[in-house]
């Protein structure tokens, strides 16, 4: 059967109004049932035996789509603080939300933390401070190339045996005018402060952050366990660039390298590391949605802890 060009306009005519009724026929409004779900309190603190004051905040969990950029703070809260099971101290509420009990915490003790309130339940968590480092040598190695100032450290340490150990490492530079006195209180001892320094390692044992294109790890800080050589000596190989006018330098600044050897219970180990994969993470659609660690009974949040040993070389 052969159509003749009027035919055939008809059809078309007919066919494509059919079409768009069915594409439209197809098209089918998606309602999410997103439930609601009631706010719980949340506790961030972490125990240091570096410092004489506990500092810990208290404030309400939202929803994902909450939109705004703090937290209600939680007032009149009781926080008491166990060591070894012995009643030390309660907090005092100095801001919404912050508290804080003058308390050194000690190494390898064990610590507990009970809180009630009028608007939520209960919380309670356990935690213990894990001991310091044992650092065998950190040795650098420094020369200058093209303006930079090029760092390589070796740090030699002693893991602890019969158990699981977690660990960070993190750098700073600080410049000191060699032209000023320096100010004799103690925190601010050169100037200016830098921030963390970006470096760089090529050791496989590093959990966070992940290998770049070059097979490097590189950031502000790196997390690792010991879980390929526990109980063993090991030594992690780190290096940095830091942008270094020698003309000026050698006549106006000494510069200090800062290297500091963190050990983690693993409570705040999990927490520091889900926090920096979500960190990671945001905003790629192909990334997986990262857990943050949480070890708060009857809330969220986290009740850690670590320990920290500094070492440093100046270089003139």
């Amino acid at each position: 059967m052969h159509l003749n060009f009027n035919q055939m306009k008809k059809i078309l005519l007919f066919t494509i109004p059919a079409l768009f009724l069915v594409i439209l026929a197809c098209e089918k409004e998606i309602k999410i049932d997103q439930n609601e779900y009631a706010p719980k309190a949340v506790l961030n603190c972490l125990l240091n035996p570096d410092k004489d004051t506990i500092l810990a905040n208290l404030s309400e969990s939202r929803d994902m789509l909450y939109d705004k950029g703090d937290f209600p703070g939680i007032q009149g809260a009781s926080i008491t603080l166990f060591d070894n099971g012995a009643n030390v101290g309660t907090f005092t509420n100095i801001a919404n939300g912050d508290y804080i009990l003058p308390y050194t915490v000690l190494s390898e003790h064990t610590y507990k933390i009970e809180i009630t309130n009028t608007k939520f339940d209960n919380l309670t968590a356990t935690t213990k401070v894990p001991k310091p480092g044992l650092i065998s040598s950190i040795t650098y190695d420094m020369n200058i190339l093209n303006q930079e100032l090029k760092t390589d450290i070796n740090i030699t340490f002693q893991d602890n045996p019969n158990e699981d150990n977690y660990y960070g490492i993190a750098s700073t530079r600080i410049d000191t005018n060699k032209l000023e006195t320096p100010p004799t209180y103690q925190g601010y001892e050169y100037y200016p402060p830098y921030p963390s320094s970006y470096f760089c390692t090529e050791d496989l044992v590093i959990e966070y952050p992940q290998n770049d294109i070059e097979t490097d790890n590189c950031g502000t800080l790196m997390l690792f366990s010991d879980k390929t050589f526990n109980g063993n000596n090991y030594t992690l190989k780190i290096n940095s660039s830091y942008n270094y006018y020698q003309e000026i330098s050698d006549t106006m600044f000494y510069t200090k390298i800062k290297v500091f050897f963190k050990t983690y219970n693993e409570d705040y180990y999990k927490y520091v590391l889900s926090t920096k994969l979500a960190q990671e993470n945001y905003g790629n659609p192909f990334a997986e949605p990262v857990r943050i660690y949480n070890n708060i009974d009857g809330g969220f949040g986290i009740f850690g802890a670590l320990n920290t040993v500094i070492d440093s070389v100046e270089f003139n």
